[in-house]
């Protein structure tokens, strides 16, 4: 039973006719399907093609791999391409296509080439806790990734550092990252960035989220600098593209 939000707020799917759902992200997770999953039920009774795109989960466990695959069952017909390979191990026998891909900010250097710095300079972003101590003569921009303080009262940025970097413009942050030396940072989507636009980067958090770097990189992000090879993501890029219009093909077909 829908709580009384989800019955309250305006559902924009009601709104317009599709031919194609595609849903990316760190969806594969209960609290995801219990918002999208009415919505996904009623399209599969038009017959919409459903697509979990760079798809991964927040956690693993038991209860919520049991939860994700009943869901995905109540669903029906569906394809999943996963961003990281537990993903693909504990779900794809449960859609009707899946391939093991990539999260996908990986593309986002194809959607915007921002402008270049005249000054190199390192990034330091750290959200869930204090900074490192980097030994570095460059510049250290430090940037945060919640800009929007009135949902989280406990939020708050310390302006007492140099060079803090906010802001509600996902342009912005592209900007900082592109043209970083390095990227150090707790959160999964500085550095994902910083590596799609070939820069350095160390992840310094603990989430099964991390295991989308697997997928791309040959060494341990969590213990050095790391960075893309650029062949290597160009041709899983193809991929992925290749495997959405072979999923929605089977789909449909």
């Amino acid at each position: 039973m829908p709580n009384r939000a989800q019955q309250n707020v305006l559902n924009v799917s009601e709104l317009i006719s599709v031919d194609l759902i595609i849903i990316p992200g760190c969806v594969l997770t209960g609290h995801a399907f219990e918002t999208f999953k009415p919505v996904l039920v009623e399209a599969q009774k038009n017959d919409i093609p459903i697509v979990f795109l760079g798809a991964g989960g927040g956690n693993y466990s038991p209860e919520t791999r049991e939860y994700v695959k009943q869901a995905v069952e109540d669903i029906g017909s569906s394809a999943v391409i996963t961003r990281d390979k537990r993903a693909y191990e504990y779900y794809s026998e449960s859609f009707d296509f899946a391939h093991h891909g990539i999260d996908c900010a990986f593309f986002i250097d194809e959607w915007y080439e921002p402008p270049t710095t005249d000054e190199e300079y390192v990034v330091l972003t750290f959200d869930h806790g204090g900074d490192p101590d980097i030994a570095d003569d460059k510049r250290v921009i430090r940037t945060n990734h919640n800009p929007f303080s009135a949902f989280d009262p406990s939020f708050s940025i310390n302006f007492e550092e140099e060079n803090i970097f906010v802001s509600d413009t996902l342009e912005d942050y592209l900007f900082v990252y592109a043209n970083a030396k390095e990227v150090h940072a707790d959160r999964i989507h500085a550095c994902v960035p910083a590596l799609a636009y070939g820069n350095e980067a160390k992840f310094y958090h603990e989430t099964p989220r991390k295991y989308l770097f697997d997928t791309i990189l040959n060494d341990d992000i969590q213990e050095k600098l790391c960075s893309v090879d650029s062949e290597r993501l160009a041709a899983a890029k193809a991929e992925q593209r290749t495997a959405l219009e072979n999923a929605v093909e089977q789909l449909v077909g």
